[in-house]
């Protein structure tokens, strides 16, 4: 049987009209294009949530937000981050979520002037964001974590090249900015503007999102891992008004001088770097000394870091070198993956109920004094660098290379 006839049109259209298209002269895959696209729009987004997240205690605190509420806050984004389900949604949805977390953030002060409404709204604004740190892992998004418990930013790598970008134009903006607040609104919405652009993108791609895996399977670090977890969980809330309210860091930088605020994220942008400069390093490290040392060193540098934060001279350069050490870290999660550290499976929800309440005992004990909180972390940390070190490095569940 002959084949139907076929239109002049489409007998002379190419049959890759499709997937490619000529751009001055060269043939593009929009198809890769199209996707490179929307997954960097969506790491760009997941770097700004980071920034935005980081400085979120002190958009409160300047509100007049007290820290046994801030506490909560990061009880309530903790517990949250600790669910783990297996329907996790599809990614634009995830991003739609976490954008309109941040736009509530952002219209807050305004609808509001009453502190409680304003802790209200943003935490509830919160469980978007949240949801997203939840579930992105799940999805296939291994990026940064912005209030990271100890055991985890200790485990698996961050996300440091997409925060880069966000973090530094933060930077900027706050500079420029007439006020802390000001500036930080500025950085909300254009994280808004980001989180709308990526969720668009990935829309326009023919598969409308990633699925999560339903093989994926959660386990739970060892009794040191979760009193790390516990210490972090503690202070991780109060480093950003420690540096801006306790230390008041300020930095002049080519004769511009930087506020306490711009400053932490300088030292932010210190920490991310150094970790990524360690983990370029881990592995050969790892060939030259081993990974238990590594393990432990990172654990220790975890676990020091409260009590050392609120003691460092309030210089630059002193709390700079600080943050590089603490960016360090990461060649304890260098020093895992090369180990096989063995986590125990299966889901503890006393577990998650402590770790949670950490933010929540910090806000009140921070209340009270900042150096009693962090020191305390850093006495809760300590018990716990000796379980892991009894348990990983001398234990049998560790294959040393």
């Amino acid at each position: 049987m002959d084949d139907p006839p076929v239109a002049e049109s489409e007998r002379h259209r190419p049959e890759t009209d499709q997937q490619f298209e000529i751009v001055d002269g060269v043939r593009v895959d929009r198809t890769l294009t199209d996707l490179f696209a929307a997954v960097a729009s969506v790491a760009t987004f997941d770097g700004a949530l980071y920034v935005v997240v980081r400085f979120l205690p002190e958009y409160l605190s300047v509100r007049g937000v007290g820290p046994v509420a801030i506490g909560a806050f990061g009880t309530f984004w903790l517990a949250i981050t600790a669910l783990d389900r297996r329907d996790t949604g599809r990614l634009p949805v995830l991003v739609a979520g976490a954008t309109a977390g941040v736009l509530a953030w952002l219209v807050a002060p305004t609808v509001t002037d009453s502190t409680l409404a304003l802790w209200v709204a943003v935490t509830a604004g919160g469980l978007g964001p949240a949801a997203w740190y939840w579930s992105r892992t799940a999805i296939g998004v291994p990026l940064a974590d912005a209030w990271p418990p100890a055991s985890r930013s200790t485990r698996r790598p961050g996300g440091p090249v997409w925060v880069l970008g966000p973090l530094v134009l933060s930077i900027i903006v706050l500079v420029l900015s007439a006020s802390f607040s000001a500036g930080f609104r500025i950085v909300l919405a254009l994280t808004v503007a980001l989180g709308g652009t990526a969720g668009a993108l990935w829309l326009s791609l023919d598969d409308t999102g990633s699925q999560p895996s339903s093989r994926r399977v959660r386990t739970v670090p060892h009794l040191g891992d979760s009193l790390l977890e516990v210490a972090m969980g503690v202070v991780s809330v109060f480093v950003v008004l420690v540096v801006t309210r306790v230390l008041d860091v300020e930095l002049a930088v080519l004769g511009i001088q930087l506020g306490s605020a711009a400053t932490f994220g300088l030292l932010l942008l210190v920490e991310i770097v150094a970790g990524a400069l360690a983990r370029t390093a881990g592995p050969r490290l790892v060939g030259s000394i081993g990974s238990r040392p590594l393990l432990v060193y990172g654990s220790l540098v975890v676990a020091a870091f409260p009590l050392v934060l609120v003691s460092v001279p309030p210089t630059p350069l002193a709390v700079g070198g600080l943050f590089a050490i603490y960016g360090t870290r990461s060649l304890a999660g260098v020093a895992r993956r090369a180990g096989g550290a063995i986590c125990r499976p299966a889901s503890d929800r006393r577990r998650t109920v402590v770790v949670a309440a950490g933010p929540l005992l910090g806000g009140v004990l921070f209340a009270v004094d900042p150096v009693l909180a962090f020191g305390s972390a850093t006495a809760i940390g300590a018990v716990g660098v000796w379980e892991l070190a009894r348990t990983h490095v001398t234990g049998a569940g560790w294959r040393d290379r």
